[in-house]
């Protein structure tokens, strides 16, 4: 073959988001000419494998170092042709393959970053700051959760996400989209209607605001890219609608909207996406250990 083959595993956690899973992956190779990303292949008959498709002519060494940035991925191989069948060759299309194994996630330091792992700055009734281990909000329906390392990856790997890019996340909550942002270097912004998550947000590295999301601080076409987990509560969703159009102003010409919403909140946003004149790229759902949710990936169409 003319093309380096790679096999992308998917976590068993996510296996059943295949499709955003490969969007990921799409998006992660996206700068690379010529390159394919298909569910099926070599592997195919088992669960979770995506496979991809890259010209000899591009040095794979230039992307093995960025592996850990995709959030639905476990591990990474390479496709090495053999000239003749060993134990642990894969036939495919009549020829004998071994597999170099180019990534392996790091599940220790995975824990490490979870949500219930992490310290989280927080003012005490005294207004005194403290760290609160593993805070994931007050528990009501509107709390300030932070979501899983794995997803906020994936959702910022949907914009293509590039070192310095200008990122902001409006419903910041307790940061797990900001912690992420910042171990993928982006210039993170935040804000959040809930002035007590401002400090931990800003401990995270974020550029933070206090403000509500229907009348955002920000100059218009100010960001290269939205990425946030709005608000499930149905007394929120007219909120998030209104904001949607806030998000459309202070996005770029070119800029994108990824946008997780409960899967009660789909009909009317996908509605507003279409009035605002906001192309649709992503219309996914996913189903996060029993929350049905959906994934949506909106870019100005000027």
């Amino acid at each position: 073959m003319d093309k380096n083959i790679l096999i992308f595993k998917i976590k068993p956690s996510r296996i059943k988001a295949l499709i955003l899973a490969t969007e990921e992956i799409k998006s992660f190779l996206s700068e690379i000419k010529n390159a394919e990303v298909v569910i099926g292949g070599p592997l195919s008959t088992e669960k979770g494998i995506i496979a991809a498709y890259i010209p000899k002519n591009f040095d794979i060494k230039n992307i093995t170092l960025d592996f850990w940035r995709l959030g639905y991925v476990q591990n990474v191989y390479k496709m090495l042709p053999e000239q003749k069948k060993s134990k642990n060759a894969i036939k495919w299309k009549n020829k004998f393959y071994s597999l170099e194994t180019l990534y392996e996630e790091n599940k220790n330091e995975l824990l490490n970053q979870a949500p219930d792992k992490r310290k989280f700055l927080l003012p005490d009734i005294t207004g005194n700051l403290h760290y609160a281990i593993g805070y994931r909000g007050n528990g009501t329906s509107t709390g300030k959760r932070a979501l899983p390392v794995e997803d906020s990856k994936m959702m910022l790997n949907l914009i293509k996400n590039k070192k310095n890019q200008k990122v902001l996340d409006p419903f910041a909550g307790a940061g797990g989209i900001v912690f992420a942002a910042k171990k993928a270097e982006l210039d993170i912004y935040s804000s959040d209607i809930d002035s007590e998550m401002q400090y931990g947000l800003k401990d995270f590295g974020a550029k933070h605001k206090v403000a509500d999301i229907k009348c955002l601080p920000f100059e218009n076409d100010f960001f290269d890219a939205i990425v946030t987990e709005a608000p499930f509560d149905i007394n929120a969703t007219q909120n998030v609608v209104i904001g949607l159009e806030e998000m459309k102003r202070v996005i770029k010409p070119s800029g994108v909207i990824i946008l997780m919403v409960a899967d009660t909140q789909v009909e009317i946003l996908r509605q507003k996406a279409i009035d605002l004149n906001l192309k649709i790229y992503i219309d996914q759902p996913l189903n996060r250990k029993g929350t049905a949710v959906h994934i949506f990936k909106f870019e100005k169409n000027l």
